[in-house]
């Protein structure tokens, strides 16, 4: 709004006349906030400096305590116009000064995450929170690829869970704060984020959250926010960079697509290099299942089916070849007694992590009738790790039929405190008939 020069009459800033004594009106590039008296843009409906509202209430607001202004009153008459001024005020100002602008993704998330971190009052625009949100999304998806390249280095799968966890403790309490300043962007009661904490129905109202236009003018938890583009002036002076281009949200939600796309091509490779290329895909928790031992063993079964190796004798001095083949044929023998249990603890946890969580791998066995370790030969024996050449014999039953099925490959025996593990195998299918 503007004051007509001869009559003082209050105009639109836009008026060539004046309606009340006709006067021409030059036209304006800037004008003057009534609050603060800094200059702005004609076009802007709130200060960027104060955050006041630069529309026709608080213009006429101005005009009122202008040509009525306050007289001195007794001590014993009532506070009237106090309380008048005062209810002109009620709605707060803006108490951040980076709060009128419109900032980049990364300064808009510093804002929120460090001078905002447990701010609960006030307001946040629908471009501030999708800018939040937008970063924060980033932020999870490479803490689960850190995550996956420590599980694929470690063997340890459990980093991932640890890392997702920390993140959202860490991001839990600035979240809650701007998701409750977004619902006041809405004339929504703060109270109302609680959502976000039941399952189904707090997706629905993140998506609310994320495109409802908040209010264009002061509402009752105060003036909006991120209105104001930030000029080169303005990102020297308040060291900030300026306001994103329509692409840059482009960029950021492309960078996550290919970090997701990173993230699944590494799942698939971890799943797939458990075993090698020649490994059978029809056994693989079977024939597959390796348990952390560090010694080697010979032993032999017969079987009619696979051609038995001659054992070298088990010298007094190598007790440790006796007690890891013990060990692994303990193993298989836990497994025909359906003491899944008792077998998934022979395992290191290299080789658990290799094979899967305890429920995918005992699942493997679910069709399996009886697995025969038919044959072993040591390749290589010290007192901590012996590895074998092994031989197996497997019935399943597949569709009211049994089947037979004979595998080989290699077992690595490791001794941790005393105690034999499966620590590598690998298997791969000789061949296999049906009765």
């Amino acid at each position: 709004m503007r004051r007509c020069s001869n009559c003082d009459a209050l105009l639109p800033d836009q008026s060539v006349f004046c309606g009340n004594c006709g006067l021409k009106q030059e036209p304006l590039n800037e004008k003057i906030c009534s609050k603060c008296s800094k200059p702005m843009p004609i076009e802007n409906n709130f200060c960027p400096h104060c955050g006041i509202s630069t529309t026709i209430n608080s213009e006429m607001a101005e005009d009122t305590s202008t040509k009525n202004p306050p007289t001195t009153e007794s001590p014993s008459s009532p506070q009237i116009n106090l309380k008048t001024t005062n209810s002109n005020n009620a709605i707060p100002l803006s108490t951040y000064d980076l709060d009128p602008y419109i900032l980049s993704e990364i300064d808009n998330f510093k804002f929120s995450f460090t001078q905002k971190y447990a701010e609960f009052n006030g307001r946040a625009s629908r471009g501030e929170y999708c800018r939040y949100i937008l970063i924060e999304t980033l932020l999870l998806v490479l803490v689960i690829a850190i995550g996956l390249l420590i599980t694929y280095i470690s063997k340890k799968p459990e980093y991932v869970f640890y890392g997702i966890v920390l993140f959202n403790v860490v991001c839990f309490l600035p979240t809650l704060a701007i998701s409750t300043r977004r619902a006041h962007d809405l004339n929504n009661p703060g109270w109302t984020s609680i959502i976000l904490f039941i399952p189904y129905i707090n997706t629905l109202y993140s998506l609310y959250l994320l495109l409802k236009k908040g209010d264009t003018t002061p509402n009752s938890y105060g003036y909006p926010t991120s209105f104001e583009i930030i000029t080169p002036q303005i990102s020297e002076e308040k060291d900030i960079q300026l306001s994103p281009d329509s692409g840059s949200a482009t960029k950021f939600i492309l960078t996550i697509i290919v970090l997701i796309g990173i993230i699944v091509a590494a799942f698939v490779s971890m799943d797939s290099n458990k075993f090698p290329s020649n490994t059978t895909k029809s056994k693989p928790s079977k024939s597959a299942t390796t348990v952390n031992t560090s010694k080697t063993v010979s032993l032999s079964e017969s079987n009619p089916q696979s051609t038995s190796t001659p054992q070298p004798a088990v010298q007094p001095e190598n007790n440790y070849i006796e007690q890891s083949t013990n060990a692994l044929r303990s193993y298989y023998d836990r497994l025909n007694q359906k003491n899944f249990n008792g077998a998934y603890a022979l395992l290191s946890e290299q080789q658990q992590a290799s094979v899967g969580y305890y429920n995918t791998w005992r699942n493997g066995y679910n069709t399996t009738l009886n697995v025969t370790l038919t044959s072993t030969k040591v390749l290589s024996a010290n007192p901590n790790q012996v590895i074998y050449e092994y031989q197996l014999h497997a019935k399943d039953s597949i569709n009211g039929r049994v089947k037979h099925q004979f595998f080989t490959g290699n077992v690595t025996m490791e001794r941790v405190n005393s105690t034999w593990y499966i620590k590598d195998q690998d298997g791969r299918l000789v061949s296999s008939y049906f009765e």
